[in-house]
């Protein structure tokens, strides 16, 4: 039988978790940045404060594409399903 799930319901709960902290390191590179905008880190912490951002923006991305194929995996079992269900009731 296929889960049904509501419309805001996530399809993967942990790569859901994951998304939401990496906003979380996301924004707060974002705000040290702004915080700091006087030039009080040196150019190697700028720097490593970006491939922080950039790193942590190309996973959430990642997992986010890892749930819209979930998502579209999930549509095609249900369809299968459906289909299957459709076809053995008109056998009988």
């Amino acid at each position: 039988m296929v889960e049904k799930r509501g419309p805001s319901q996530p399809k993967c709960f942990l790569s859901h978790d994951l998304i939401n902290k990496l906003s979380v390191i996301v924004g707060s590179c974002e705000i040290l940045r702004e915080e700091t905008a006087d030039g009080q880190f040196d150019s190697g912490c700028a720097h490593r404060l970006d491939v922080i951002q950039q790193i942590a923006k190309a996973m959430a991305d990642a997992l986010q594409e890892h749930e819209c194929e979930l998502d579209a995996l999930s549509k095609v079992q249900l369809m299968t399903a459906q289909r299957d269900h459709f076809q053995s009731k008109i056998k009988h």
